[in-house]
C-alpha cells in the first residue's frame, strides 16, 4: 500500500484507487480516485519548469480530461507534487468528502 494511500486510511478515508481508469474509449487516468466519494485528485506536475501542464496543446488535452471527470460527477482536486509530497492532500480530500455529504 502506499504511503498516500495509507494516510487516507488513517483519516479516516477510503482507500483510494490509484492510475484510475475511468472511459473506456480513451486512456485517460485520474492519479488518484476515491470512487465511492466520487472525488479525483490529480498531481499537476512541472508548472514551474515549463513542463507539460503549462503548454497550450498539452493542457488542452488535459483540461478535456478534467471536464469528462466533472460530468461523469467527480469533484477533481488539482494539486502540485510538493503539496502531494508533503501530506497536504489528505486534508484536501477530507474537506471534499465532507462537503459532498
Amino acid at each position: 500500500m502506499s504511503v498516500f494511500a495509507a494516510a487516507c486510511e488513517a483519516a479516516g478515508l477510503s482507500r483510494p484507487e490509484p492510475e484510475y481508469r475511468f472511459c473506456k474509449d480513451r486512456r485517460w487516468r485520474a492519479d488518484w480516485a476515491f470512487l465511492k466519494e466520487k472525488v479525483a485528485v490529480e498531481i499537476q506536475g512541472g508548472l514551474h519548469v515549463g513542463g507539460r501542464h503549462t503548454r497550450g496543446a498539452a493542457l488542452e488535452r488535459e483540461y478535456e480530461k478534467l471536464n469528462e471527470l466533472a460530468i461523469m460527477g467527480f469533484r477533481v482536486l488539482l494539486v502540485t507534487p510538493e503539496q502531494f509530497e508533503r501530506g497536504d492532500v489528505v486534508g484536501l480530500v477530507a474537506r471534499a468528502v465532507c462537503a459532498k455529504e
